[in-house]
């Protein structure tokens, strides 16, 4: 894999970004840099949290990540993956015009999957000597 990322540094990132022109390199992970990584044969392209202000470009033509994703996905006919743990009104857009179709947890699903959380007060905190 490669990790495009503005942390890496320009010659690393440059050295990445070559392995993924060469087609040596199969998936690619990273920041906003990541959405026009030439990658060959797309199969899945995917967004985490597209609400997120990093997402979008502060320079002209402003492309979002979303968007560019999106656009490769449909030219590459590859899938498209969004996930977050709100839907904005971009991606409900996206379902709502029969573009994407959601895919959500039942709420068992998600009480089974999600952590055990107690609140505790004052006085269980006056017995824990640790706390």
């Amino acid at each position: 894999h490669a990790l495009l990322t503005a942390d890496s540094g320009p010659e690393k990132r440059y050295r990445q970004w070559l392995a993924v022109r060469r087609g040596s390199v199969r998936a690619v992970v990273g920041t906003r840099a990541a959405m026009f990584a030439p990658v060959r044969d797309l199969g899945l392209v995917v967004v985490w949290d597209d609400g997120d202000s990093s997402h979008s470009d502060t320079n002209a033509p402003f492309p979002h990540v979303r968007e560019v994703l999106e656009l490769r996905a449909a030219l590459g006919r590859c899938g498209f993956l969004l996930g977050s743990t709100s839907c904005t009104v971009e991606a409900a857009q996206l379902v709502e015009s029969g573009w994407a179709l959601p895919l959500i947890a039942d709420r068992e699903r998600l009480r089974r999957a999600a952590p055990l959380i107690r609140t505790v007060g004052d006085g269980e905190l006056a017995r824990d000597g640790a706390a």
